[in-house]
């Protein structure tokens, strides 16, 4: 195809917009002539058209003004929660001034607001680390809440970030000044306030009210009645007691974890849908490995769920795809509660509740002394679209096709085996260290990104637009060489991380001692971890060790500026067709 580019190009320089248009559409009568109608040579029209579309109208003279690189006055980032916090680093890194508009006293999100003292970070802990040093040694392993918060604080503290957040400040209105100002209106000091700014980043999450439910009878109930949040459930009560969890989440499982450890006899837990649980061993594979070979590690689930009886989970799960909104539930404790009898899973709905039981919709009683009410919390598009109604919808991470614009939040799950090949991983922060590195990068250049972000997918729903969706991130890797070569080290470093802190076996270990103690707790005679995982996946960790050294010698740290500001930046969609 080199000749042909060098057929087309050399006009390019002096050519209007018509004439471009014009000689386009010669393009398309010729090259047809040229390759034959074959799929191949479909495929080759595709990429010499597009080439040539793109880099015309990008070098064409009246639109050099537009080549002009830019930087932002400042941004606006709301939410001081762990999204915010370190997109703000990046911002920092990048030379972007920025404000933090956070409703609460204190940094940390929903960690601070709805998690409880027993809550902790599900995945791996290298997948949760703010990028600092530890001078005292890394996080605990599944860091709980009162550390997590703590190494928070000393991140914004360490880096400079706090002096730019206004805490206590509820942001209700964002207003178009412009197609590239913002006035945005907040609550402060007992008034309002408003401050312009040439970007928004908003990462205010998706927990921002607890749904609040109220059943029949619950009036006539003898025993507790909780939400199982912002530690309302005063854990020396479960002693000696039955449990009834309404909710099938993270926070169900959470609360059901803590009530058996802390002495309740039973636990039933009545969802009409039955989220799936995996196996630790399984996300840690999912999140230790560059590449992961994601169908037969979903798959090695199911051994876990006939080890242990579970067998109706299988229903969001078929070996392929994880087929459920919400982000999967990471434990090996509730498979071995299901297994010596201390819990159970009822499917349905709620009927009534009476003195000391809940009433199923099938007709089925479950007794009760405390009934915990985790049944989610309010939409996050409501409150999103209340704060900027002009919102039509995102393309991956922009709003309205905005290059300053972003919306970072909760991803509805729908994880499927081509959606992770490239960047598997179940952090949230990993996948905001991606969407505000390449959203600085559309805020120095923003030229170039309006010509990809239409191109991507788009939905009315935020809560599925930011980095599992990897349909987008694969059109960005082929756009520009500097995205992939981020995205390549991004995911080797993840990955290297992990394997560094003990890797596989350092893992398995810590698993096996708390499954140990997770026993003794229960009261029941120590049952053998069921590792029930084929050899060759330590094979493929091994060979992930040399991939990582790879990606890492061959793709040094980039830098946001001058990388974006590099001369020899290759911006082509040749191959995104293929």
């Amino acid at each position: 195809m080199g000749f042909l580019y060098k057929i087309f190009l050399p006009t390019k320089n002096t050519a209007s917009s018509c004439d471009i248009n014009a000689q386009i559409d010669e393009l398309n009568i010729h090259l047809p002539k040229i390759f034959g109608n074959s799929k191949k040579a479909y495929l080759t029209k595709f990429k010499i058209h597009n080439y040539c579309q793109f880099n015309w109208s990008n070098t064409t003279l009246e639109n050099k003004s537009m080549q002009q690189l830019t930087k932002p006055k400042k941004i606006a980032i709301i939410g001081a929660g762990f999204r915010g916090i370190t997109a703000a680093k990046i911002f920092q890194d990048a030379g972007i001034e920025f404000v933090i508009l956070d409703k609460n006293d204190a940094t940390g999100g929903v960690w601070r607001t709805f998690a409880n003292q027993s809550s902790y970070v599900q995945i791996p802990e290298p997948e949760y680390r703010f990028e600092m040093d530890y001078p005292n040694g890394l996080p605990s392993e599944f860091t709980p809440r009162d550390e997590i918060l703590a190494h928070a604080e000393r991140f914004i503290n360490v880096h400079g970030i706090a002096k730019h957040i206004i805490f206590k400040s509820e942001v209700f209105s964002i207003e178009d000044i412009s197609n590239s100002k913002y006035r945005v209106h907040y609550k402060h000091d007992n008034g309002n306030k408003s401050l312009e700014v040439d970007g928004i980043y908003y990462a205010g999450g998706r927990l921002h009210k607890r749904r609040t439910v109220h059943f029949p009878g619950e009036e006539n109930f003898q025993g507790l009645i909780r939400y199982g949040l912002s530690d309302d459930m005063p854990i020396s009560e479960y002693r000696g007691k039955k449990v009834a969890i309404i909710g099938c989440g993270a926070f169900a499982m959470e609360n059901a974890r803590t009530a058996l450890l802390n002495g309740a006899t039973h636990v039933t837990i009545i969802a009409k849908t039955i989220n799936i649980v995996l196996p630790r061993m399984v996300m840690f594979w999912l999140n230790s490995m560059r590449l992961a070979p994601v169908a037969p590690l979903l798959k090695m689930s199911w051994k876990m769920y006939d080890w242990a009886g579970t067998n109706f989970m299988k229903e969001n799960l078929d070996g392929f795809s994880i087929n459920q909104r919400t982000v999967p539930i990471i434990s090996d404790f509730i498979f071995l509660a299901h297994k010596v009898g201390k819990a159970e899973f009822k499917k349905g709905s709620i009927d009534f509740i009476d003195s000391n039981s809940v009433i199923t919709s099938d007709g089925s009683q479950v007794e009760a002394d405390i009934i915990l009410k985790c049944v989610g919390f309010e939409g996050q598009m409501d409150v999103f679209k209340q704060v900027y109604p002009p919102f039509e919808a995102v393309n991956w991470i922009w709003v309205n096709k905005k290059t300053n614009f972003v919306l970072d939040q909760d991803p509805e799950f729908g994880m499927t085996t081509k959606a992770t090949k490239l960047m598997t991983s179940g952090s949230t922060l990993l996948l905001t260290k991606i969407a505000a590195r390449v959203f600085a990068m559309s805020l120095i250049n923003p030229s170039k990104f309006e010509q990809i972000i239409p191109l991507l997918p788009t939905s009315e729903n935020a809560g599925y637009n930011i980095s599992y969706h990897m349909g987008s991130l694969s059109k960005l890797l082929v756009a520009n060489k500097d995205i992939k070569k981020f995205l390549l080290r991004t995911s080797a470093k993840k990955s290297k991380s992990m394997i560094e802190k003990g890797g596989n076996g350092k893992y398995l270990e810590f698993c096996k001692r708390e499954w140990k103690q997770q026993c003794e707790a229960l009261g029941v005679e120590e049952v053998e971890y069921p590792f029930l995982f084929p050899w060759w996946i330590l094979v493929w960790e091994n060979w992930q060790q040399l991939v990582n050294r790879f990606f890492l010698a061959v793709f040094p740290e980039p830098n946001i500026v001058t990388d974006i500001q590099s001369e020899d930046v290759e911006w082509s969609f040749i191959n995104a067709e293929s």
